[in-house]
């Protein structure tokens, strides 16, 4: 039976905040009500899309537990899914008045592990997909959201209010639906499952949601002259790409776009509009579409687009990368267009221009993504929203395009599987386009769901390698414990066999309790005791009762020091040495004499590096490797540390080698205690974790770098923007 939802029908603020009025608070009501339901009719269509996922895996897998696992999880969703639903439904509207109130129910940020030793690699996960999610909706909806952001404060009496105060914002989703699982029951590995299978298509599924939202506050006439953000606002800059990116070009609304692209390239002077039902149809406000082009200019680009056909080639050739639409507008088809269209075509070839020129992106795939300027020309010239709007089916082909290109530097191997891929993409766009961009959506899918599949075989390597990277952090915590206790006893006045003993076998014994035990265990209480009353028992003792005290203590502390010996493993000669030396120091001790001299010699301190450098120590599993690099002394200035502090999962980085060639790895996990990154590639089993220090380091001497994740239109579309202006 699906679970009632139920709510206030007063939406109550903090007292002494600000005062909604009945009617705003009724508009809110609807909206909450409103989204509730149609995030129920989302889930609906995502779970059922879930279980034939679900069901295909099962089919193709050889595993036996697998297959049991997913045909179950698939069968839980179906007995299961209208509950979720209600439940999903309940906590949104929990989750939207505590919004408002600006006290949301849990608190914002990255997961937060008070103590190493109880990592949670499921939580973990679950708190990476969820982020994966909410990032993806910021990105794909932000116009959206960032409308409704600024309605909703309209609507309560706030100019301006913390993201997490947004009761539309996509971790109010995240957070209901984590919460609905949980309470329909399903364990960690199930929530998982469907994070990371919702995450290539979660804004197409929630997007219409804020868009109903959106359309709902215009009919009551909320802010109806809102111009939304082209990208992100002013005050939110890209943490990656150029000054000049296109989240930067302030308050330029999506209906604005070619408008402002066409001054640019005319001059200032926009363009005239037809005359007569076709500039009535142009001058449409707000819809994007245009009138088609006269019949011979389609069938011009028709003859043009199969010219060139779509080919895989070790390196392309000049014709490859080269701009037909300049050959097309200097032809008599181009010179005959109408003003409109052919500052479309110019505004077009200059796009592919910089496409052609961008020292990012691979020849190989500039030969591929070039072969679509016929058909990506044909879309612009049937709607102009394709400029303006990320969410349009073209633009999000190129996303997923940039997407899966980030992987490759300047060599790409043709055999590659995801390169071919993305090449039988653009063969069909190239083959069967013609005027419905619904082929540019269902290809964009198609290649999202193969970049999935392609990516999941790497999982397990991540998994492993950050295992392998938590260990390596736990033995680091270890071994500062055990230098903190050890510290003050080693910088006394001791017999040498003490110090040694103290900082080779009670150090090892420290780490091992310190990893096993932890610091607040009986056991390491029992072996800081064990050290303290060694120390004392090699003082000398000068009055009898002392004496005689170390006397009946000596049998424990021996006993204590043997079963340390025993738990690290020393070697019966070491351990006969280092007993024997003990001996000779507490019988002095019993007789009041001062320790005598033993011929045991402190090693030297290792130099300490004055100034930083990169350390490198080999971390395998037998299955992964992962290369851990620090930096060997702390960097003094913190200003570099703030290039790599915006650093999220997936974004890319790019190592320099000795011969000039270069690797990219994509990050795939931070540590949640030391902040590591862990860089993965899906087409290699090994692995960087590199401290924030080292990494800044690198970046520092040109060793590593940042790569943009800006998709390879959006550069383009900003730079032309700076060179239109700068002109």
């Amino acid at each position: 039976m699906a679970a009632t939802t139920t709510y206030n029908n007063v939406i109550n603020l903090q007292p002494g905040g600000p005062r909604v009025t009945v009617a705003a608070n009724r508009i809110l009501l609807e909206c909450r009500d409103l989204a509730a339901r149609r995030l129920r009719e989302a889930l609906r269509e995502m779970l059922q899309r879930t279980s034939e996922d679900l069901a295909r895996r099962a089919d193709n897998t050889t595993d036996g537990e697998e297959r049991r696992f997913l045909y179950g999880l698939k069968d839980r969703f179906t007995e299961n899914g209208g509950r979720l639903e209600g439940q999903l439904a309940a906590h949104w509207g929990r989750e939207f008045d505590s919004a408002l109130k600006g006290s949301p129910n849990h608190a914002p940020g990255e997961l937060l592990l008070e103590e190493l030793q109880i990592v949670d690699f499921g939580e973990m996960d679950e708190d990476l997909a969820l982020k994966a999610l909410a990032n993806r909706l910021k990105d794909k909806c932000e116009s959206e959201l960032y409308a409704l952001g600024r309605r909703f404060n309209f609507l309560v009496g706030r100019e301006n209010s913390a993201e997490d105060a947004n009761p539309s914002s996509p971790e109010v989703f995240t957070r209901s639906l984590k919460d609905a699982l949980r309470d329909t029951e399903f364990d960690s590995r199930a929530r998982l499952e469907l994070f990371r299978f919702l995450e290539s298509g979660i804004d197409a599924d929630v997007g219409p949601v804020y868009h109903a939202l959106n359309a709902h506050l215009l009919q009551h006439g909320i802010l109806p002259n809102l111009r939304r953000d082209y990208g992100r606002a002013a005050s939110q800059p890209s943490k990656t790409g150029s000054a000049s990116s296109i989240e930067s070009k302030a308050n330029t609304a999506p209906a604005d776009m070619f408008d402002m692209l066409q001054r640019l390239v005319s001059g200032g002077v926009p363009a005239a509009a037809p005359q007569g039902p076709a500039g009535a149809l142009a001058a449409l406000a707000g819809t994007g579409e245009r009138p088609a082009a006269p019949a011979h200019v389609w069938a011009s680009l028709e003859t043009l687009q199969h010219t060139f056909p779509v080919a895989i080639t070790p390196q392309p050739t000049a014709s490859d990368l080269a701009n037909v639409l300049h050959q097309f507008r200097a032809s008599d088809v181009g010179q005959g267009l109408g003003q409109l269209d052919a500052i479309t075509v110019d505004i077009v070839a200059m796009l592919f221009d910089m496409i052609f020129d961008d020292r990012e992106i691979a020849d190989p795939i500039k030969a591929l993504v070039g072969k679509l300027q016929i058909p990506v020309l044909k879309v612009a010239m049937l709607d102009r929203s394709f400029f303006s709007s990320k969410a349009h089916p073209t633009r999000r082909l190129l996303e997923v395009i940039s997407r899966a290109a980030l992987r490759w530097g300047r060599e790409i191997s043709h055999d590659d599987p995801l390169y071919r891929k993305i090449a039988e993409v653009i063969e069909r766009i190239h083959s069967d386009f013609k005027q419905d961009t619904s082929l540019f959506e269902a290809l964009a899918h198609d290649l999202e769901a193969f970049l999935k599949t392609h990516e999941a075989a790497a999982e397990g390597n991540v998994t492993r390698a950050a295992k392998l990277v938590v260990q390596r952090e736990l033995e680091e915590l270890a071994t500062m414990a055990a230098d903190c206790e050890l510290q003050l006893w080693l910088g006394s006045d001791l017999p040498t066999a003490v110090s040694e003993l103290l900082d080779h076998e009670w150090r090892a014994l420290l780490k091992r309790i310190h990893l096993k035990e932890g610091p607040d265990s009986e056991v390491w209480q029992t072996a800081l005791s064990t050290a303290g009353d060694l120390v004392d028992s090699v003082r000398a003792k000068h009055d009898v009762k002392e004496r005689q005290a170390l006397a009946r203590q000596l049998p424990i502390l021996i006993k204590q020091l043997t079963a340390g010996f025993d738990r690290v493993g020393v070697p019966a000669d070491r351990r006969h040495r280092l007993l024997d030396a003990l001996f000779s120091l507490h019988a002095a001790s019993l007789r009041g004499n001062e320790p005598p001299a033993t011929a045991y010699e402190t090693p030297a301190p290792e130099p300490v590096a004055d100034e930083p450098d990169i350390a490198s120590q080999a971390l395998d599993d037998g299955e992964v490797k992962v290369q851990s690099i620090s930096v060997t002394a702390p960097l003094l200035a913190a200003q570099p540390l703030q290039d790599v502090a915006a650093l999220q999962r997936g974004d890319w980085v790019e190592y320099l080698q000795a011969d000039g060639s270069a690797i990219r790895y994509r990050l795939s996990w931070i540590s949640p205690q030391r902040g590591i990154f862990l860089f993965t590639n899906p087409e290699s089993p090994n692995a960087l974790a590199v401290s924030p220090e080292a990494m800044s380091l690198q970046i520092e001497r040109g060793e590593a770098r940042i790569l943009s994740t800006e998709p390879i239109f959006d550069r383009a579309l900003s730079r032309t923007i700076d060179v239109l202006q700068a002109a």
